[in-house]
């Protein structure tokens, strides 16, 4: 996919429109139930859909319009930027709960409980690794990641895109020539 923001979003939206609503539905299993979906889109539109720069936001509109624009709908309807709120904050909106317990509101005495780090072995935190040129023995760019967040939502995903933005830096793609 390359170009800018919306192009690149619309491209992907349209290549993986198959894929999209089959994702939209393991985020809504994740959360909970896809009739909670319109509850979905206003807790994520109210909480998170503003802290996304401008950038972010075409692209992730792009990819709403790409992917309806090829024939794909979710709950019978065009997928919209809210949808792919929601696909982009899933895990997020499923620490809700804790985050909200975990946050005093001010009206609490000044005694809190340990955080869960300090009493528990932490088990559910993804580890990745990125390296290119010098670092790398052939100087082509390896990524590794290991998921450590419920897997419903990584189930059937083995997606890598090329980028190549209207502006800023395009990282080497592997099978793609340096000079490409």
């Amino acid at each position: 996919i390359e170009g800018a923001p919306y192009e690149r979003g619309y491209q992907h939206g349209h290549l993986m429109s198959r894929e999209i609503p089959e994702y939209l539905a393991r985020c809504a299993s994740e959360l909970g139930s896809e009739n909670e979906w319109a509850a979905y889109r206003t807790t994520a539109s109210a909480l998170f859909l503003r802290g996304f720069d401008r950038e972010i936001l075409e692209e992730m509109r792009g990819i709403a319009d790409g992917a309806s624009d090829a024939g794909a709908r979710w709950q019978s309807r065009r997928i919209d930027l809210a949808d792919i709120v929601v696909a982009n904050v899933t895990v997020e909106m499923g620490e809700l709960r804790s985050a909200v317990s975990a946050t005093p509101t001010g009206l609490e005495s000044l005694t809190f409980d340990k955080p869960a780090y300090a009493r528990d072995a932490v088990t559910d935190h993804c580890s990745a690794f990125a390296a290119t040129g010098p670092a790398t023995r052939d100087g082509k760019m390896v990524i590794g990641h290991v998921t450590w967040w419920p897997l419903t939502l990584a189930e059937q995903t083995n997606v890598m895109l090329d980028i190549k933005p209207a502006a800023g830096h395009r990282p080497p793609s592997i099978g793609r020539p340096a000079n490409a």
